[in-house]
C-alpha cells in the first residue's frame, strides 16, 4: 500500500515499485481520491465505494483491476503469484484511524473501507 506521488527521492524511484514490479505492476505518480469496485472479487464483496486519501493509480498486468477511480484508472489490483496471492492498493492511508477531512469519521470507517480491509486480509490469508 502506498502512493508514489509522495516520494521525493532525488532519483525519483519509489521503493514500493520494486515490490510491485515483481507482480507486474507500477504505482504511478498521480493522485486519486476515491474509487469504485468494478469486478466481483472476494476483496470487494459487499463493497460499493472506497475512500482513497490522496492515493495513486496502478498500471500493469497480471491480476484483476478490482477498483478504479472515476476516470477509470485502477487503484486496487489483486491476483495470484505462484502458490500465493497479492493485493496492491495505491494508498497508504486507506485503513488508518485518522480523520483527515474532519467530518468525525476516521478513514477506515469512511464508505466501505472497513469491509474492504476485512475482505482483503481474509482473502490474503486463505
Amino acid at each position: 500500500m502506498g502512493e508514489a506521488w509522495s516520494w521525493h527521492a532525488a532519483d525519483q524511484s519509489f521503493p514500493l515499485n520494486q515490490v510491485a514490479a515483481q507482480f507486474g505492476y507500477t504505482i504511478n505518480k498521480d493522485v486519486v481520491y476515491e474509487a469504485d469496485p468494478v469486478s466481483e472479487h472476494p476483496v470487494t464483496h459487499e463493497v460499493s465505494r472506497i475512500q482513497i486519501v490522496g492515493g495513486s493509480s496502478i498500471s500493469g498486468k497480471g491480476g484483476s483491476h478490482i477498483a478504479i477511480a472515476p476516470d477509470r484508472r485502477p487503484v486496487l489490483v489483486a491476483g495470484h503469484y505462484g502458490d500465493g496471492r497479492f493485493v496492491i492498493i495505491g494508498d497508504s492511508d486507506i485503513f488508518v484511524s485518522i480523520d483527515y477531512d474532519a467530518d468525525g469519521i476516521p478513514v477506515i470507517y469512511e464508505y466501505d473501507n472497513e469491509r474492504l480491509a476485512t475482505n482483503t486480509f481474509k482473502w490474503l490469508s486463505n
